[in-house]
């Protein structure tokens, strides 16, 4: 079964294209594995990407998403953090706020809030965010391609929104999931919010199935071993960010917009439970990309903007899931995958002579190349022939997919 995984929780989510829930529908509804079932409204064929819908799958015009905007104290806006078209729709949600005179201050998960005088630097102009990339350390504490973001930075600084950084160090949530609580250091324990609050009920049967997908995917010395620890993880993580975003909000006056993975954000469960907790009466507005073709469930989020499955490589491609399977609808000019001859449009079958049917299956079979120091193998099909294509992984980053 071919799905596209990207980090939430720490670990991938998967969003399965609804080609591969057609006749398995009601055994996969019965399994409780993610494909819902929906009346007829509306299709992802009616629609381009970065339309909006509401929850009742209705398409928005500016003028209505305005409207819902306005309103808000807090904006969370999901992402899957190597989805560029996410990327775009949040750089076009920051453009739309500014033209039409909403001020705001944009709060990152992609950055703790103890980096904050980079990011005030950033701010005041007096650096650029090719400086800012180096100075937040962004390789080792978010990793994630900064190409990406530099278009969403860029429209913040150019509307005048300053940038927050909402997260606890890395090494910290690292620490707890090792050592667990009563296993951290007297500063680390210090370093940990004066407030944690707690998981919610209606979302500890979700985080159990992650937990379990956890344990499979996650290198045995980074396991944890403790399902109570898991949640004190989430925990931590997303009082962080409330607490962090409330900070942000009494010091500017300003709605604050959360730009965070989707995991935080779906069905009010992460930020925004806690920020209805520490700022009662808040106006808290969600938003959602939406993958599938049915319309999305309409508890998850006040507001979906369509964006197709797609994950941008590390290796120097971009795939898309789509009725294909897991296209290649972009190459990098110039890096690993151009060099090794791969086109847009080819099709991704398998990787390191296994079957390819998630982005972890890239990720192991890079790491295992590289660990046994051979070009990675890939197969792609192209206009109906299979092809043998071999990337040289020199200098590739410790997670290459």
């Amino acid at each position: 079964m071919l799905q596209l995984c990207t980090g939430t929780f720490g670990q991938p989510r998967c969003f399965r294209p609804l080609w591969i829930c057609s006749l398995a529908t009601l055994f996969i509804l019965l399994l409780g594995s993610g494909c819902s079932y929906h009346s007829p409204q509306l299709s992802t064929a009616d629609i381009q990407p970065g339309t909006f819908i509401n929850s009742s799958g209705q398409q928005l015009t500016q003028t209505e998403l305005r409207e819902q905007l306005q309103s808000a104290d807090y904006i969370l806006v999901g992402e899957s953090h190597t989805n560029p078209c996410d990327h775009r729709v949040q750089t076009e949600i920051l453009q739309l706020m500014a033209e039409n005179g909403l001020n705001a201050a944009v709060g990152l998960e992609m950055v703790p809030a103890s980096k904050q005088p980079v990011l005030d630097r950033f701010n005041s102009r007096r650096i650029d965010v090719n400086q800012m990339h180096k100075q937040l350390e962004w390789k080792r504490i978010w990793g994630h391609d900064l190409e990406l973001y530099k278009p969403l930075f860029q429209a913040a600084q150019q509307a005048g929104y300053s940038l927050y950084g909402l997260n606890i160090p890395p090494g910290l949530l690292d620490a707890l999931r090792q050592k667990g609580r009563s296993g951290l250091s007297q500063s680390e324990s210090e370093a940990l919010p004066d407030q944690i609050i707690p998981v919610p009920e209606g979302q500890k049967e979700e985080l159990r199935e992650h937990f379990r997908a956890h344990e499979q995917i996650m290198d045995t010395s980074r396991k944890d071993t403790d399902l109570e620890r898991f949640f004190l993880v989430q925990a931590i993580w997303d009082t962080q960010m409330a607490l962090e975003a409330r900070k942000v909000s009494r010091r500017t006056g300003k709605r604050v917009v959360i730009l965070t993975g989707s995991g935080h954000v779906e069905h009010g469960w992460g930020i925004e439970h806690r920020l209805k907790l520490l700022d009662p009466g808040a106006n808290v507005r969600s938003l959602l990309p939406w993958r599938e073709e049915e319309p999305p469930a309409d508890s998850a989020a006040d507001i979906f903007f369509f964006c197709p499955a797609q994950h941008r490589s590390r290796l120097g491609f971009t795939l898309e899931f789509n009725t294909r399977g897991a296209e290649i609808v972009q190459i990098q000019e110039g890096n690993r995958a151009d060099r090794a001859g791969i086109k847009s449009g080819d099709v991704l079958l398998q990787a390191g002579g296994k079957d390819f049917e998630q982005i972890m299956d890239l990720h192991h079979a890079a790491i295992k190349a590289r660990q046994d120091n051979k070009p990675l193998s890939l197969v792609v099909e192209r206009r109906g022939q299979k092809h043998l294509l071999h990337l040289d992984l020199d200098r590739t980053p410790k997670s290459p997919s």
